[in-house]
């Protein structure tokens, strides 16, 4: 699951290269926020801890 986010994240690197910086950014901090909600959601210490 997140080799398949780090595929898209350099295929929308590549493709928006230089046309726009900030969204570049945005998509960057989105991407990375999501990707750790994934890792602390699916993460079984983390709902050994909870439960």
């Amino acid at each position: 699951m997140h080799l398949v986010l780090v595929y898209l994240d350099f295929l929308v690197f590549f493709l928006f290269l230089g046309v726009n910086p900030f969204f570049l950014f945005l998509y960057q901090a989105f991407l990375s926020l999501f990707s750790l909600f994934l890792y602390l959601f699916y993460s079984p210490n983390l709902h050994q801890s909870f439960s």
